[in-house]
């Protein structure tokens, strides 16, 4: 006789509780001005050091994302680095907006429409 399985939650959450803030933080609309998910989110370049001009990876959010390959780094040049949702991103930002909690509609409706324009709606 086998050992029971362990039943595996149907519906993982995809982002840590800090990537949540993050992506909450980034995305959210500031002063009334809304930023589109193309522009990522922007990072700082180190300004001294063995690692002067490259992306600064100082938040755990950033590293923890693109760890699991939710987003890639973008530097190009005369330019801020900023990190960018692969579509393994925007797949879990979709499931991130399933919960009316993580993303409310009323203060992020740019975001769910821009997710609608680049996946299709659901």
């Amino acid at each position: 006789m086998s050992p029971p399985i362990a039943p595996q939650p149907a519906d993982p959450a995809p982002f840590t509780a800090a990537e949540r803030s993050l992506i909450r933080s980034e995305f959210r609309a500031h002063g009334g001005q809304t930023y589109p998910l193309d522009d990522g989110i922007w990072l700082h370049r180190w300004a001294g050091g063995p690692h002067k001009g490259q992306p600064k990876l100082n938040r755990t959010a950033i590293r923890t994302l693109l760890e699991r390959g939710l987003v890639e780094i973008v530097d190009l040049p005369n330019r801020l680095p900023f990190a960018r949702f692969t579509d393994a991103g925007l797949l879990a930002l979709r499931h991130m907006a399933r919960d009316r909690r993580s993303l409310p509609p009323d203060q992020y409706a740019h975001l769910l429409a821009e997710l609608d324009a680049k996946l299709g709606p659901e």
